[in-house]
């Protein structure tokens, strides 16, 4: 019976005594609400310089992108489609298919043909198609370098493009546009000859990119 009066004594005086009264007084401003106590800096310059890389971060993602970018080349929207498509490759620099997309949209903006424009796009598309090539043999970007290199006379190595193409999926859908294409190309590049021989031509038929 004593210990319990004794610790009944100890609890009443934690919790009615003067002190914690003036403790509570002290942790409230003068309307008698709770004070906004601050939250501490973070500690050292290289806490401070990673806090504001997580506060100024691009809160959009890769696949935000890339999606935003197809969205653009959709509705033509090409000088979009390149900022969002480049915004993904500095997220992802070993992506093909984010460099073929951007090679996409360089090229179909400078077939636009914009007065006053003096962009070599063709050359940025080029070099965003090998690029892709290069990374994992990306045979949508050989079939659009392919058809860039026809467009522009250099039927050898659009023929390269093609043919490889043919050797690595001969029977895929793409494999058949490039046989066409080869078959055209091929044609082409004999043009002059056959002109010269007064031999008949056939018609060709012009081949949009891959996407």
């Amino acid at each position: 019976m004593k210990r319990r009066l004794f610790w009944g004594i100890i609890v009443f005086g934690a919790l009615f005594l003067p002190w914690r009264e003036a403790a509570l007084r002290s942790a409230l401003d003068e309307t008698g609400r709770l004070r906004q106590v601050p939250v501490p800096p973070a500690a050292g310059r290289g806490a401070e310089r990673r806090v504001q890389a997580w506060l100024s971060r691009d809160p959009t993602s890769f696949a935000a992108w890339m999606a935003a970018g197809r969205g653009y080349l959709a509705r033509k929207e090409f000088e979009q489609a390149i900022w969002a498509f480049r915004k993904a490759v500095e997220m992802q620099p070993l992506s093909s298919e984010a460099r073929f997309l951007l090679g996409v949209a360089f090229e179909r903006r400078g077939r636009e043909g914009l007065p006053g424009d003096l962009t070599a796009w063709d050359r940025l598309a080029e070099t965003e198609y090998r690029t892709a090539a290069g990374l994992d043999d990306h045979l949508p970007s050989r079939f659009n370098l392919g058809l860039l290199c026809e467009r522009q006379g250099r039927y050898d190595e659009a023929r390269r493009e093609f043919e490889h193409i043919l050797t690595i999926a001969p029977r895929s859908a793409l494999g058949r546009r490039a046989k066409t294409a080869l078959d055209r190309t091929v044609a082409a590049d004999l043009l002059p000859r056959l002109l010269s021989q007064g031999l008949p031509l056939g018609g060709a038929v012009a081949e949009e990119g891959h996407e």
